[in-house]
């Protein structure tokens, strides 16, 4: 593919080093991960500038912005090369494959950072190009990208039917690890819309169709959630202090996996009437949300907006009205009134009135 092919050795190294990349992006760990980023850099490093033809050039940088977010360092400067890559990529079917790959990845960067205006038109776009470039993985692919936007914005309807969308699309060619996918976001959707009996059958469903051991420790959080609305404590307990040994043994302690997890177990403990491990809890997930994306970023605002109700729970009025503001202030203009997070900061916000 390359236009001015580089010395053999270069080059394929550098073919070895990506494959490597795609490799390790499913049921990868921070050794495995750090190990083949290092290897790409390296590669990538050796390859004279002007070397590669823009295929080339947005799957190499796709491969690193992968790897760089599974080990939570920035990946901004990749994705923007491999989308610039991508966009100057002709009407083949693969080269159009991979620009809505390089889109939807886009997308998601900028939803996990909070920007959701900059998110959704390139979903849009994603979806536009699938549609009609006949990519029904792709397609899918968008379509769960969609309702994951959605999910996050409040949009729950937009949410259901988007999810829907892409199960229906992938019964045209079935591939389980997709379906999987989907089934996680639609359980944590239904999770979210305090519906735990539908959501526990969909984790339950989307864990059978697992291969590997990441991804499951990924559903076992959302069913761990889900225990929790059903009030099936001790299971919740149990399966949050096997994730935390899991989770601390494939990505570290500081890691936004363990974010996720402290800011769930601490729901649970404060249903539990132990107020002091759910401070600590809160307290862990807050300064890793703070280290890994700032204080307005949603993921920050959402466990602001619990830590508030705890403290208003707890009589510490100072505290749960700064964590309601701070949870106000990620979240409104952001996300819709629906979103459960929001409507809990502003009860204790107007509690503390």
């Amino acid at each position: 593919m390359a236009t001015n092919d580089p010395p053999a050795p270069e080059l394929s190294r550098l073919v070895d080093a990506v494959g490597a990349a795609q490799a390790v992006a499913t049921g990868a760990d921070a050794t495995s991960a750090a190990s083949a980023l290092q290897e790409l850099e390296d590669a990538w490093a050796q390859c004279p500038a002007g070397a590669l033809d823009d295929f080339d050039l947005a799957n190499v940088h796709l491969s690193r912005s992968t790897l760089r977010q599974l080990l939570d360092l920035d990946h901004a400067n990749c994705l923007a090369a491999a989308l610039e890559a991508a966009r100057r990529l002709g009407p083949d079917a693969e080269e159009q494959r991979l620009l809505v790959q390089v889109l939807l990845e886009t997308a998601n960067a900028a939803r996990r950072a909070g920007d959701f205006d900059a998110a959704r038109p390139l979903i849009d776009e994603a979806i536009a190009r699938a549609d009609g470039g006949e990519m029904d993985e792709e397609l899918a692919q968008a379509h769960n990208c969609l309702g994951i936007w959605a999910r996050y914005r409040g949009e729950f309807a937009l949410a259901r039917e988007a999810y829907t969308t892409s199960l229906r699309i992938l019964d045209r060619d079935p591939n389980p690890l997709e379906r999987a996918n989907v089934l996680h976001n639609l359980a944590s959707l239904e999770h979210l819309d305090a519906r735990p009996g539908p959501a526990l059958e969909l984790i339950d469903t989307a864990l059978a169709l697992r291969r590997d051991d990441a991804a499951r420790e990924v559903d076992d959080a959302v069913r761990a959630a889900i225990l929790i609305d059903l009030a099936r404590y001790a299971e919740a307990g149990d399966l949050f202090r096997s994730l935390e040994e899991r989770l601390t043994r494939r990505w570290g302690s500081e890691s936004a996996e363990l974010m996720h997890l402290n800011a769930n177990w601490a729901v649970l403990e404060h249903l539990q009437g132990n107020l002091a491990a759910a401070r600590d809890r809160y307290a862990a997930a807050i300064a890793a949300a703070e280290r890994l994306n700032g204080p307005g970023h949603p993921d920050a605002a959402v466990i602001y907006a619990n830590a508030a109700h705890l403290a208003l729970t707890d009589g510490d009025r100072d505290t749960a009205w700064a964590y309601a503001q701070q949870a106000l202030h990620g979240l409104e203009g952001r996300a819709t009134a629906d979103l459960p997070s929001l409507r809990l900061a502003r009860q204790v916000r107007d509690a503390l009135n």
